[in-house]
């Protein structure tokens, strides 16, 4: 089985547009092949950017997992900042949900270091789109890093981003 995983730039003048066609597209495609769409939407509102989140439901079981960019280990100082700032380096993290959605696992962090997207010099964060995909019990995210917590980052580390990649077994 061959996954592909996009990311897109997009531009504010067009951000509207593009999120509604990407979800009307994307729900057509999930609809054809009898995913279950469960949550198409931004957990709790617009959240800060680093913490979109992508949704995964696996449908034999109705398990969730939900997987983002999060912030909250930065606290200007120490082993998960990069730069002072507090709030400003993300680590990919995921949660687990086994009864719809009610209630979720402590969220954990997948990524081995702290990335900042400012230092990537893309100017758009992360990137509009994480992928995950979620089946027997295993989830598999796709995230933008420049950690170089694996020490084969191309461009070192905080430079351009690479995307990982993780097999990460539902907790």
């Amino acid at each position: 089985m061959i996954h592909q995983l996009r990311i897109y730039e997009i531009f504010d003048n067009n951000k509207s547009a593009f999120h509604a066609r990407f979800r009307d597209h994307a729900a057509r495609i999930m609809r054809r092949y009898d995913f279950q769409i469960v949550a198409m939407a931004l957990p709790h509102g617009e959240p800060h950017p680093l913490m979109r989140g992508v949704y995964a439901r696996y449908s034999p079981t109705g398990h969730l997992v939900v997987g983002w960019h999060d912030a909250s280990l930065d606290d200007g100082a120490g082993a998960y900042d990069t730069d002072g700032s507090a709030n400003s380096d993300a680590m990919y993290a995921l949660s687990f949900s086994a009864d719809g959605g009610t209630s979720w696992t402590t969220p954990q962090m997948v990524s081995g270091g702290a990335s900042n997207a400012k230092a990537s010099g893309n100017g758009i964060d992360f990137g509009d789109y994480t992928g995950l995909s979620f089946a027997f019990g295993v989830a598999h995210p796709g995230w933008a890093d420049n950690s170089n917590s694996t020490g084969d980052n191309p461009d070192g580390t905080l430079h351009a981003f690479d995307i990982y990649s993780a097999a990460v077994p539902e907790t």
